[in-house]
């Protein structure tokens, strides 16, 4: 565990708002390229309407128009931004919901969707679903990341033979302890402009079976400084100024790009989650929020329990 502040994640691209961009590309797994260019597509990326890209076989591409519909792709081949954002607008036309989304999927043998080549949207990783862990922790934390809203929910998934559940914060050498709790529930708020947490910089977080003794891995949180504050500020009121246009569940998803790419990981977990109320958790915005968990390791589950899913 270690401080990443202000450190560029990897596999997002630094946000820039494109004067020809008609999508984002909200979620990928396997291997999609801009064709012409066999540039790897990344989460953030901008792409315009005279662009293509190329989608593999088992594979997997969502993209999110600034009108908050979206497009899923999980069938091999080359597809034209123009022509996508035409198909949208025409399914758009026939459907009854806000957030509409123009499929293009592989179909097995039996007609069913191959569920090969989208295991992110059968994944059970953003808890909504109860189910317990054995043997450890599986919670919804990053192993590093910075901060900025201060108020930030940490949960994790029940575990066996567990009642209470005791939350410790202390400085990132576990020498001061500045915040303790004991819980019954699986998910509470912490407000880190509060009390004995508002002037430190640097936190650990340790979650705790009080009956089992079974304790968590060590999770790091850091505010932000005073010496990259001003910097950080600037660049986050420059997006502000430009997320202007489309959809208010697509402009939420431009912010957790933003706070990703900046390494921001409880933000842009809150931002995920949001867009996806925003949108009534519509099947892309959900696939978008699980990618972005696997992608930073949060709430998976534990090596120790593997062997008994």
């Amino acid at each position: 565990m270690k401080n990443i502040l202000l450190v560029v994640a990897c596999g997002v691209l630094t946000i820039g708002v494109q004067a020809q961009s008609k999508f984002r590309v909200l979620a990928s797994s396997g291997k999609n390229t801009i064709a012409g260019k066999n540039k790897k597509l990344y989460v953030g990326n901008s792409l315009a309407g005279n662009q293509n890209v190329n989608v593999s076989s088992r594979s997997y591409l969502s993209l999110v128009h600034k009108s908050g519909g979206t497009v899923q792709i999980s069938k091999a081949g080359t597809y034209n931004i123009a022509s996508l954002e035409q198909k949208l607008a025409t399914k758009r036309k026939s459907a009854t919901g806000r957030y509409v989304t123009y499929v293009i999927s592989e179909l097995t043998k039996n007609g069913n969707q191959n569920i090969n080549a989208n295991r992110y949207k059968y994944m059970n990783v953003t808890g909504s679903v109860k189910r317990a862990t054995f043997n450890a922790f599986s919670v919804y934390l990053p192993e590093s990341s910075n901060f900025y809203q201060p108020k930030i929910t940490i949960s994790w998934q029940a575990l066996v033979g567990t009642k209470n559940y005791l939350l410790k914060i202390t400085d990132r050498f576990e020498e001061k302890v500045f915040y303790t709790k004991t819980l019954t529930d699986t998910i509470t708020t912490v407000d880190f402009s509060q009390g004995q947490l508002k002037n430190a910089q640097d936190f650990l977080i340790v979650i705790e079976s009080k009956e089992r003794k079974i304790k968590s891995d060590k999770y790091g949180l850091f505010r932000l400084d005073e010496e990259d504050a001003p910097k950080f500020n600037k660049a986050y009121a420059s997006f502000k100024n430009t997320n202007t246009e489309g959809d208010e569940a697509s402009q939420k998803l431009s912010e957790a790009f933003f706070f990703e790419d900046k390494g921001f990981y409880t933000d842009a977990l809150r931002c995920y989650k949001t867009a996806a109320k925003i949108a009534n958790n519509a099947d892309a915005y959900v696939v978008a929020l699980k990618q972005f968990l696997v992608r930073r390791d949060m709430g998976q589950v534990p090596e120790e329990d593997q062997k008994k899913d």
